[in-house]
């Protein structure tokens, strides 16, 4: 197991067990182990709970209830000048309407951390310069408290440059 108590992961096991659109299709905390939906485009496929990241990950994809062909995840960005050292940088999860076009660009932190703002904004930069739409943005965890599940957010209307504040980030 991660460094939960029995009784945080019991918290989340409920919300994985009781998702509206099966977009986790198994999971075990004990052998660290998760499979997603073959539906979600994943650009590197996970297989394991390699810490409280991806425990976020499933557990958002059981909060929010979106199709999974609509999801996509960690999708990769060269960062860098064209032919000067390039670097690869990833989003954990772009979430898309209907048409194609993102809705939610989230990235999944344990603690709020400027230097990933700044990174976070550029990826969604560069999503927008191959001509696909961005709307939101979200910096996104979440904390367990006597038994329930606390999001913590920063949600940020990407067209509109509005910043709304969940938790305490």
């Amino acid at each position: 197991m991660l460094k939960w108590s029995s009784t945080e992961y019991d918290v989340v096991k409920s919300y994985l067990d009781n998702q509206k659109i099966k977009v986790v299709e198994k999971y075990d905390f004990d052998k660290k182990e998760v499979k997603y939906s073959k539906n979600i485009k994943q650009n590197r496929t996970i297989k394991q709970f390699s810490g409280y990241e991806e425990v976020v990950r499933a557990f958002i994809f059981a909060e929010l209830g979106y199709k999974a062909q609509n999801i996509e995840i960690e999708k990769e960005y060269d960062i860098g000048r064209p032919k000067v050292i390039k670097i690869k940088s990833r989003i954990d999860i772009i979430v898309k309407d209907d048409n194609s076009n993102t809705f939610l660009y989230i990235e999944l932190k344990k603690d709020k951390d400027e230097i990933i703002k700044k990174q976070f904004f550029s990826l969604a930069s560069q999503e927008k310069g191959q001509s696909k739409r961005v709307k939101y943005l979200v910096l996104y965890t979440f904390e367990i408290i006597n038994d329930k599940i606390k999001d913590n957010c920063i949600f940020i209307d990407y067209e509109n440059s509005t910043l709304l504040t969940i938790g305490k980030m």
